[in-house]
């Protein structure tokens, strides 16, 4: 019965966001989704977080007057560009019947899911929300704000907690740490279908690197990969165990390659999918101007291949391009 009771408020707040007949209610194309939440386009109703993003200290907030969120609860503050399905849960005060959640910075307005069972320990109530985050979501940080909403729709103050969104390419967190070095250089390849896709890059010598050969140099006796090496940091939808990810990466950490470099897009499996459409990008790390490094573009290239082309690695994939690392 509360669950239903909490399904009506959230079509009634839904309602009231309408305006000109035109329904307020959109949310697939949105950058930040909530599964199974209801969206609101409008700014994210209660009271601005304070400073420390927490709930008020008072110990009677949430019973008497505006409910509130007594908890958010995240296995990691790190998000992915394209990540879905991260789990954020919560509690809130028992006068709480839902909750809203945005993306402060992105997006047009917020998610609403009805809070759920008691949480026997503190009397409170729990929630939980499974959230996707776009491609096109900017690296760095982003704070996920959440407010408690009352029965009749009565918000609290809201509670906030930065995320650092990574990007596809590897900056070892530099987007959300200036301070933390990126690599020195990336080769990039991204796809739209779950295809199982490879990037292959043949070095000046001649020796192909891919995420069935991920390093560009032999290990040591002792088994050790060399620090001038590049590594393949994937294989993704590898044999078309599918990840959903459409990404890889070859990555020189700590020194810069030298040289000429082939690039290449591998059609390994079609995995009984049609076309796929791909872009390879070249990223080297420059200089930001106060003695800290960025990873900076240099090159992009896009393409299409059909499921025919696929050839189980036998072959060089599609040519793309040669770029000469100075």
């Amino acid at each position: 019965m509360r669950r239903a009771q909490a399904i009506a408020l959230l079509a009634a707040m839904a309602a009231s966001g309408c305006s000109q007949g035109e329904p307020a209610i959109q949310g697939p194309s949105e950058p930040f989704r909530v599964r199974g939440g209801r969206f609101i386009e409008a700014d994210l109703p209660g009271e601005a977080p304070t400073d420390a993003g927490q709930p008020p200290a008072d110990p009677d907030a949430g019973l008497s007057g505006p409910p509130s969120v007594t908890a958010l609860d995240l296995s990691n503050i790190v998000v992915h560009q394209g990540q879905g399905n991260k789990k954020v849960a919560g509690r809130t005060s028992p006068n709480g019947w839902a909750v809203g959640i945005r993306l402060a910075d992105v997006g047009s307005g917020y998610w609403v899911l009805p809070t759920g069972v008691v949480d026997p320990p503190t009397g409170e109530l729990t929630w939980e929300a499974l959230c996707d985050f776009d491609p096109s979501i900017k690296p760095g940080f982003h704070d996920l704000r959440v407010v408690a909403l009352s029965e009749d729709g009565q918000a609290g103050r809201q509670l906030s907690q930065p995320l650092c969104v990574t990007g596809r390419v590897p900056d070892n967190f530099n987007f959300c740490d200036p301070s933390s070095p990126p690599p020195e250089a990336v080769i990039s390849l991204t796809w739209d279908t779950n295809v199982d896709l490879d990037l292959q890059v043949v070095a000046p010598d001649g020796r192909v690197t891919d995420p069935k050969h991920p390093a560009t140099h032999d290990s040591d006796d002792a088994g050790v990969i060399p620090p001038e090496a590049g590594m393949i940091d994937r294989d993704s939808n590898a044999n078309c165990v599918i990840d959903g990810i459409r990404y890889e990466n070859l990555v020189w950490q700590s020194v810069a390659p030298k040289g000429r470099y082939g690039i290449y897009a591998n059609l390994f499996d079609s995995c009984n999918q049609g076309p796929v459409r791909f872009e390879a990008s070249v990223y080297t790390a420059v200089d930001n101007g106060d003695g800290s490094k960025v990873l900076k573009q240099w090159y992009a290239a896009s393409g299409e291949l059909l499921d025919f082309q696929a050839n189980g690695g036998e072959a060089r994939g599609l040519f793309l391009y040669e770029f000469d690392f100075q």
